[in-house]
Order: C-alpha cells, then structure tokens, then sequence
C-alpha cells in the first residue's frame, strides 16, 4: 500500500478531512501550560480534527 493511500484511508474517516499540523499540536499544549489554562485541571483534549466520536 502507497503513502498516499494510507494517508487517504486517516483523512477520510477525519472530519476536517487532513492530518493536523505541528503547530496546531503545539497550540494546544502552550494554551493548556498557559496561564489562560490556569483553572483547568484533569481534562483529557482530543486534537484529532473530528476523529474520535463523541456521545451526541
């Protein structure tokens, strides 16, 4: 299997349909180590872009 195929079957079952970016992971840690994040405590984040479902 190609590159390119395996990277299409991630993408499709991903909402926003692309892999995310470096950054977009490191925005997400400097926010939560941020004093911004100060009160939050014992969260779990999901940076995945739509992938996991969630109970709606």
């Amino acid at each position: 299997m190609s590159e390119e195929e395996i990277e299409r079957r991630w993408t499709s079952q991903i909402l926003q349909g692309r892999l995310g970016r470096v950054e977009e992971f490191a925005d997400a840690a400097a926010f939560l180590v941020s004093e911004r994040a100060g009160y939050i405590n014992g969260v779990s984040l999901a940076v995945d872009g739509g992938w996991s479902k969630g109970l709606m």
